[in-house]
């Protein structure tokens, strides 16, 4: 970040934000798998320039997959059952 900040003088806040704001694009966009025409919406409120845009929306489209594999690998593994075998015992009196 501080080498950016000299490039391009901006704050290495705003460049952290900046990270930070396109992996949250990019991670609940692949999650949602939303679609192309989605995608455009989400991110033409966002006022950037049309040929922004349509880098963003390369961006997503060729790493989504690979995003969402990436995102299953992190998830925590919940406990779950593999083999559930059912028991009942009845006692009879007379």
């Amino acid at each position: 970040c501080a080498s950016f900040k000299g490039k391009l003088n901006i704050a290495v806040d705003d460049i952290q934000h900046g990270v930070e704001g396109l992996t949250y694009l990019l991670t609940e966009s692949s999650k949602l798998m939303i679609s192309e025409i989605d995608f455009q919406d989400s991110i033409h409120v966002l006022g950037f320039s049309d040929e922004l845009n349509k880098l963003l929306l390369q961006l997503y489209l060729e790493n989504r997959k690979e995003i969402r594999s990436i995102l299953s690998e992190l998830a925590p593994k919940l406990p779950s059952y593999h083999s559930l075998e059912w028991r009942l015992d009845v006692q009879v009196t007379s």
